[in-house]
């Protein structure tokens, strides 16, 4: 079994990933397939690579291709046995693009909130 490859890209273009294995190129990643949980399905596949590569709370998508012209959906299943799965290879990984501006506004809501108050008072004794 190949691993899964990719290629991670914000609104600036490619980043730096955190499961790059080639010093010549840095953005080329790839996880263990068994890391994939049951169901293997793209929503499964995209769980396994926001903990790679540690981007919580970002809203990513996964393309078939490096070129971004084939969208996956997160309900279709991979079949990690074939010789045909998305990524298999490093001439045809998958593009992780990923939007960095949400998770800066969602940032900036959460420090520009009031605080809360409370309506209980607290008694020390």
């Amino acid at each position: 079994m190949n691993n899964v490859y990719f290629r991670v890209y914000d609104q600036g273009g490619e980043v730096v990933s955190k499961t790059s294995f080639d010093p010549t190129d840095s953005v080329l990643s790839c996880i263990d397939p068994l890391s994939i949980p049951p169901p293997r399905t793209v929503a499964s596949l995209k769980t396994s690579l926001n903990q790679a590569e540690r981007i919580f709370g970002l809203e990513f998508q996964l393309f078939l291709d490096d070129n971004g012209e084939t969208l996956l959906n997160d309900g279709d299943t991979i079949n990690l046995l074939s010789d045909n799965y998305p990524g298999i290879s490093e001439a045809d990984l998958m593009a992780v693009p990923y939007n960095q501006q949400q998770k800066i506004k969602e940032q900036k809501q959460k420090i520009t909130k009031q605080p809360r108050e409370f309506s209980k008072t607290i008694r020390a004794n």
